[in-house]
């Protein structure tokens, strides 16, 4: 006489093991999944907030320009010339939200010509330095 001996604890015992395992290896496919998604969600937003900074200091250097251009025309050519190491304090410009700051630099080696050069800069998350720069060469209209 043959005696079956009952199998279906140890089937049980493999099913339950590898259950456990397809576990830990759905959830390990998950965090890797979770954490990429939460690195591309960080990098949009550095990246948004660089594209938002680099609008506003082109904004903010085109306005500096115009006060530039502005000053030139009300004050004419001799007294424009004149100011030229001066412009970036004598033009009253207005404070630039942080982390923007904003400076205007001439050149006046050329006698009919000044060169300016208007640069916003800031500081980004990463302490990495950026800047907008608008350079423009105004000349003596009165020379023409």
């Amino acid at each position: 006489m043959e005696v079956l001996l009952p199998t279906l604890p140890i089937a049980r015992i493999k099913q339950s093991g590898q259950s456990l395992i397809e576990l830990v290896a759905a959830l390990t496919i998950i965090m890797i999944v979770l954490l990429a998604l939460a690195g591309a969600g960080l990098m949009s937003i550095r990246n948004s907030d660089l594209a938002k900074n680099k609008a506003l200091a082109t904004k903010y250097a085109q306005e500096g320009m115009e006060k530039v251009r502005a000053y030139r025309d009300q004050n004419g050519w001799t007294v424009f010339s004149g100011a030229c190491d001066t412009l970036g304090t004598s033009l009253a410009l207005p404070a630039l939200p942080a982390p923007l700051t904003r400076a205007i630099t001439c050149d006046d080696t050329i006698a009919t010509k000044l060169k300016v050069i208007v640069t916003v800069s800031w500081i980004d998350t990463k302490n990495i330095s950026h800047n907008s720069q608008l350079v423009t060469y105004f000349t003596n209209q009165s020379s023409w």
